[in-house]
């Protein structure tokens, strides 16, 4: 994105506590400077809406507001409004797609969930990964996998089918030897038959009734051979549909009820895991709305007045102007605490339950793919059934016909066969016996051959498998490591940032504030047991030197500013929102002296075309004089 060198003009209606109001934001720094109450906050949150944010709040005595941004000759619109105590958002905003990334990370209000979550004990691995689509990572993982397993399953069948290639080649060598023999044998029987033929009694019509003899014998003993084959077919096909039979009947059915219930149960997941994170980013800004009450801060809202009211008369209620016990309020602040940990945890359920999902979908559809083989299998070895027994009965029938001409035939040569003549005819009949036998067992041998080229074939399949095998652990490793190196790269960049800051801002008692990335666990094929934990380190130092940890709840009010904002601009880095969003907003740095929000706006200023910090009179005239400054919202 190209740095913008142009004024940006904000206009906003009845957002937080403005009615109306128009600025100009200059690229850099815009200091907006004044006292609590001056709607500072508010006129943030109008940029916030007009940038496409949805947290902004509409002024309480309106049903409609709206913001308009012009920059770098485009203008950008946004209504607000409120329905049945709901205020919905419309029009065409800054970013036009998820702004998830830029509420957690750009936009750094007080009630920011990234820069709160330090105080609050937050999931800060959660925080930090949420704007990345782990769900479809886990997808591409969970189909890997299968096919990982389909590959396994097929490498354990070569190694079975190997196994036989020994004995393929045994019974293609016996088949040889057979051959050989018979070949042997077949060169006698027609040597003898030559000799039978040259002393046999010639007889010219007996010669013709033999040799029609001999035709009819050798048809017959043919068909009777490619019957026996065709029915040992016939065999191994009934057998082989046997066992589809009983494979089909112990397999699980078609599961697209169920892929269709896991579908709708997914889609259910993910739209209550986003409503969870709405429930816990809105909690979150209610918390400190309430704690802002009971500080006396700039509630950035219309108020009725409470100039004839005393301090004694409580906290001012932003909604209708009575006066309010602090007691209460703290009470329902708790209340909400708990109920935003209770969220949290319900979240971290949900995304279990995402994640055993599409593990259970992967699976059933491998069971799907699964089945529709073995029974396509099962319907093509019904029909090859049906054609292999009709061509038993074809052949039955044809049999039949032979064995009656061969008997006419004998009948016909009757009392005129002679000694010699009835010599050479069996002697035909040895000739065709070792021509027949010879057949066949070429043709055995040309069908173990033909296995033996299938196997060897398929054997040779093992290497691409092997390798495809290795890729697929190398992709899986891939994906897992994309949002591994994410969370290292977060917390490398966390941990570099903060000690940047800690060196500028001069926290002599704090030595180190660090994250450790514990690492999760899987199986071997990749499937994550548990996710990766972030776990926040605090290491203090004495006044002697002395380093030793320490625990959040002891840091001090402006130390956890810091961490927080430190912690939010961790994440605004890692995700570089600076590429997509060219606003970073800062707000509610009391807690810091003035001298160190200086030092803090320096080290942000590069990173952003326009940074808007809200401040105090007297924390503003510590900043430079060259930034851009607004006085009156």
């Amino acid at each position: 994105m190209a740095p913008s060198t142009e004024m940006a003009a904000l206009h906003v209606e009845n957002v937080g506590g403005i009615e109306s109001t128009d600025v100009s934001l200059a690229p850099g720094v815009s200091v907006l400077t004044g006292r609590n109450a001056t709607n500072r906050t508010s006129l943030l949150q109008g940029l916030m809406a007009a940038l496409g944010s949805e947290a902004p709040s509409l002024k309480s005595d309106t049903a409609t507001g709206s913001v308009e941004l012009a920059l770098d000759g485009e203008t950008y619109t946004r209504t607000l409004t409120r329905e049945s105590g709901t205020v919905t958002f419309d029009g065409s905003p800054y970013l036009d797609e998820d702004v998830t990334v830029a509420d957690l990370f750009a936009f750094l209000l007080e009630s920011n969930e990234a820069r709160q979550a330090v105080a609050d004990d937050a999931d800060l691995r959660e925080l930090l990964m949420r704007p990345v689509d782990t769900d479809s990572i886990q997808r591409d993982i969970a189909s890997l996998r299968s096919e990982r397993r389909e590959i396994v399953q097929r490498l354990d069948d070569l190694s079975t089918l190997e196994a036989d290639l020994p004995d393929l080649q045994a019974r293609r060598d016996e088949l040889d030897a057979e051959i050989d023999s018979v070949e042997s044998e077949l060169e006698a029987a027609r040597q003898a038959l030559e000799q039978a033929t040259e002393t046999a009694t010639t007889d010219g019509e007996l010669t013709d009734r033999l040799e029609a003899l001999q035709e009819r014998t050798s048809e017959l003993d043919e068909v009777r051979f490619e019957l026996e084959a065709e029915r040992d077919s016939l065999d191994a096909v009934r057998a082989e549909c046997a066992d589809l039979d009983r494979s089909l009947s112990t397999f699980p059915e078609a599961p697209d009820e169920e892929l269709a219930e896991v579908a709708s149960e997914l889609a259910d997941c993910r739209e209550r895991k986003q409503r969870l994170d709405s429930e816990i980013t809105e909690l979150q800004q209610t918390i400190q709305f309430n704690e802002r009450m009971l500080d006396g801060g700039d509630l950035s809202v219309a108020q009725t007045s409470t100039a004839d009211r005393t301090e004694a008369d409580g906290v001012v209620c932003w909604t209708c102007g009575s006066a309010v016990d602090p007691a209460d309020v703290e009470r329902t602040v708790e209340q909400l605490r708990t109920l935003q940990s209770e969220r949290r945890e319900e979240r971290a359920t949900v995304q279990e339950r995402i994640d055993a999902l599409l593990d259970r979908q992967a699976e059933l559809e491998e069971s799907k793919r699964q089945r529709e083989e073995l029974r396509q299998r099962h319907d093509d070895l019904l029909a090859e059934r049906a054609e292999r027994a009709r061509r038993v009965e074809t052949l039955e029938q044809r049999r039949a016909d032979l064995q009656s001409a061969v008997e006419d035939a004998r009948d016909a040569v009757g009392s005129r066969e002679s000694p010699d003549q009835s010599d050479t005819l069996d002697r035909h009949r040895a000739v065709n016996r070792a021509e027949f036998e010879l057949e066949q067992l070429r043709a055995d041998r040309s069908a173990v051959v033909e296995e033996i080229d299938d196997l060897q074939r398929e054997l040779d399949q093992r290497a691409d498998l092997l390798a495809r095998r290795e890729d697929i652990d190398a992709e899986i490793e891939s994906l897992r490591g994309r949002i591994e190196r994410l969370e290292r790269t977060a917390v490398a960049e966390f941990n570099d940032h903060m000690s940047q800051v800690l060196d500028i801002l001069d926290y002599t008692r704090l030595a180190r504030i660090w994250i450790e990335r514990q690492p999760e666990s899987a199986d071997s094929t990749g499937t994550a047991l548990s996710e990766s934990r972030f776990v926040l380190h605090i290491v203090r130092r004495t006044d002697d030197g002395t380093t030793y940890e320490d625990v959040i709840d002891h840091l001090s009010e402006s130390e956890r500013e810091v961490t927080g904002l430190v912690f939010a601009l961790a994440g605004y880095l890692v995700h570089e929102v600076y590429e997509t969003v060219p606003f970073m907003l800062l707000d509610s740095l009391e807690a810091i002296d003035s001298e160190r929000i200086s030092k803090l706006v320096g080290y942000v200023r590069p990173y952003t075309d326009f940074l808007v910090v809200a401040l105090l009179p007297e924390d503003a005239r510590a900043l430079p004089d060259s930034y851009h400054r607004i006085r009156n919202v």
